[in-house]
């Protein structure tokens, strides 16, 4: 997706806020998938490594 935008040629602030996005939307849904806070914030972490 990011690719197709630099592809078109998004600008860098564009393909940055799409990442956030995406981001974010992974992050939440992660945070759904365990029962204990402690552990999703740490797979949430693991994201942004």
């Amino acid at each position: 997706m990011i690719q197709d935008m630099m592809t078109f040629g998004a600008s860098v602030e564009e393909a940055l806020e799409l990442w956030v996005r995406l981001l974010r939307s992974a992050k939440e849904q992660i945070a759904r998938l365990f029962t204990q806070k402690r552990v999703a914030d740490s797979a949430c972490s693991f994201l942004m490594f």
